[in-house]
């Protein structure tokens, strides 16, 4: 296997559990929609996350031609994981007090 078959297998699995984040998230609302409001803006930007995650890994299979991969590079595309991560860190409390 080559650098970008790593990297690919790293970032996939990132996106993954990102994806089912998102959705979880989304089914929370979903089974407590009799005890839950739901805001606009909230399906808004998880719907915005879940396209940009389907870009992002859309966009990374053009990485495939780069033939050697250094650190500062694979740190790059990381970071991006780790921005969109940071994004989605906004988490729904359904516990009713």
């Amino acid at each position: 296997m080559d650098e970008f078959g790593y990297l690919s297998v790293l970032l996939s699995i990132i996106l993954g559990l990102a994806i089912t984040q998102i959705l979880q998230g989304l089914r929370g609302i979903l089974r407590a929609r009799a005890l839950v409001r739901m805001y606009w803006p909230t399906a808004a930007w998880s719907g915005l996350l879940l396209v940009i995650d389907v870009q992002i890994s859309w966009a990374m299979f053009g990485l495939r031609e780069i033939v050697s991969w250094t650190f500062p590079g694979i740190s790059v595309v990381l970071a991006q994981k780790a921005a969109l991560a940071a994004m989605r860190l906004g988490r729904i409390d359904l516990t009713c007090k």
